[in-house]
C-alpha cells in the first residue's frame, strides 16, 4: 500500500506581516508526504505492519530574523537584518504495528 498527501498552508503571509496578526500555524511551508508500507499475516492470528513516510518541504524565500555573522555595537551585537535564506525540511518516519487476534473462530 502507498499514499501521497500534502498539507499546504492556507496562511497569506503578506497579510500577516502587514497587520501583525497572530497565526496558529506551525510554519508557512507546504509539505509533501510519501507513505508506503506492508502488512504480513501469520497463522490468521498475528499481523505485523511496517510503514515508512518521507516528508519534504522547502522555503526558498525566507528572511533571516537573527544574524550573528557581522555583529556591530550599533545593532546590539547583531548583524544586518532581512538577509534572504533558503530552508529545506526532511523527515523520515518509521511505524511498526502488531495485531494479535485472541478469539478463535
Amino acid at each position: 500500500m502507498a499514499a501521497f498527501r500534502t498539507d499546504f498552508n492556507y496562511l497569506d503571509q503578506d497579510t500577516l506581516e502587514k497587520t501583525n496578526l497572530f497565526s496558529t500555524g506551525f510554519s508557512t511551508w507546504n509539505l509533501y508526504h510519501l507513505t508506503f508500507g506492508a502488512t504480513w499475516v501469520f497463522q490468521d492470528k498475528l499481523g505485523i505492519t511496517m510503514a515508512f513516510e518521507y516528508v519534504y518541504g522547502r522555503n526558498p524565500s525566507d528572511v533571516m530574523r537573527t544574524n550573528l555573522t557581522e555583529p556591530s555595537l550599533e545593532n546590539n551585537l547583531y548583524g544586518p537584518d532581512g538577509l534572504p535564506t533558503t530552508a529545506n525540511y526532511y523527515n523520515l518516519n518509521i511505524s511498526i504495528g502488531i495485531t494479535y487476534i485472541f478469539v478463535s473462530e
